[in-house]
């Protein structure tokens, strides 16, 4: 919802990439460091909902390394 985000309206530089879909803004209102659980839940999400998910590199020791595995079919990692 725009009307609890960081933007009331969309910023017109970003205006073409959200009417066609491709962008998502994700404003979290508790401050500027969320916490893990989060972080975690916000990733997740943005996981479920992306059409691809691209990865510089993956550590098995990472948090981001479940979402990695879960999404193994959407995910591309960039460093193989």
């Amino acid at each position: 919802m725009l009307t609890r985000s960081k933007f009331k309206v969309v910023p017109m530089k970003f205006r073409p990439l959200f009417d066609a879909g491709r962008l998502l803004i994700i404003f979290l209102g508790y401050g500027s460091h969320p916490c893990r659980e989060y972080a975690a839940q916000r990733n997740e999400y943005v996981a479920s909902i992306a059409d691809r998910l691209v990865f510089a590199s993956i550590n098995p020791e990472s948090s981001l390394y479940p979402i990695f595995s879960k999404y193994e079919q959407k995910s591309v990692l960039l460093s193989e």
